[in-house]
């Protein structure tokens, strides 16, 4: 057996345990950690046998695991939980709308996947530094690389329009770098003449960037950065567009501070 066939099968047998409700209460309840017993079977509300059955299935997968008097969740039990109830969970709480983008996009066959922050803050400063014409960015994060070159833009005359998540706190940002980093100032300046024509704010549920009508990068929903991907595809760059410019219909003005 191949060791792709191995992992398939073991992935296989994780999937299985995780497969009904009851795995998923005693999955949850691991996370702080709880003795086996009575009390917890009724506080779970499962049956004695069920309750067994489906511990053993956790614990010979390795999902959990008896210390001394307690279970937990193994470190890869950790691994499952958060991607089954952060990952998984945020990104079934997005707009169906969103879903249905992201489906639109998915069907591209060459595509860039990042999987590494340090790599897609690279890549937004990059591709924003080195824009012709346009930048729409539609953010739910802030990076002061990604602030920076934005200036940058600016100064060159680019347009650029952004919609940001309300939940932002960009009065204490530049607040902070107004007296850190002088140098960008006269950019950052530029970034709040005539802002509410070309900053907005709307909840964002998915963080995308358009370049120049050439290049678009799009986030997969989560509660930390997981994977990016960048395309050149026209399909998907025109899908993107479409719906910022629908999340910019639903937008209202961005409270900046005056410089």
């Amino acid at each position: 057996m191949t060791k792709e066939s191995l992992d398939t099968e073991r992935v296989a047998s994780i999937l299985s345990a995780l497969g009904d409700i009851n795995s998923l209460k005693i999955l949850n309840q691991a996370v702080k950690g709880f003795k086996s017993g009575k009390s917890t079977i009724k506080q779970l509300g499962i049956s004695q046998r069920k309750y067994y059955r489906t511990l053993k299935s956790l614990t010979e997968n390795n999902l959990v695991r008896a210390y001394a008097d307690y279970y937990a969740l193994t470190p890869l039990g950790r691994v499952t939980h958060r991607l089954l109830f952060n990952d998984l969970t945020g990104f079934l709480n997005v707009n169906p709308n969103t879903l249905n983008y992201l489906d639109e996009t998915s069907k591209v066959q060459e595509i860039k996947i990042i999987d590494d922050y340090n790599a897609l803050s690279r890549f937004l400063v990059n591709a924003i530094v080195r824009s012709k014409d346009q930048v729409l960015l539609a953010t739910n994060f802030i990076d002061f690389s990604v602030i920076q070159s934005i200036s940058v833009a600016l100064e060159r005359g680019i347009e650029v329009n952004t919609l940001n998540d309300p939940k932002l706190d960009y009065r204490s940002f530049f607040k902070l770098i107004e007296g850190v980093h002088r140098e960008i100032r006269p950019g950052l300046a530029k970034f709040f003449v005539d802002a509410d024509k070309h900053y907005r704010q709307t909840p964002v549920p998915v963080s995308f960037i358009i370049i120049d009508n050439e290049t678009a990068l799009f986030e997969v929903p989560s509660l930390q950065f997981k994977i990016a991907f960048a395309s050149t595809d026209r399909q998907t760059i025109k899908v993107l567009t479409e719906y910022f410019w629908d999340l910019w219909q639903q937008s209202k003005s961005l409270n900046l501070p005056k410089w």
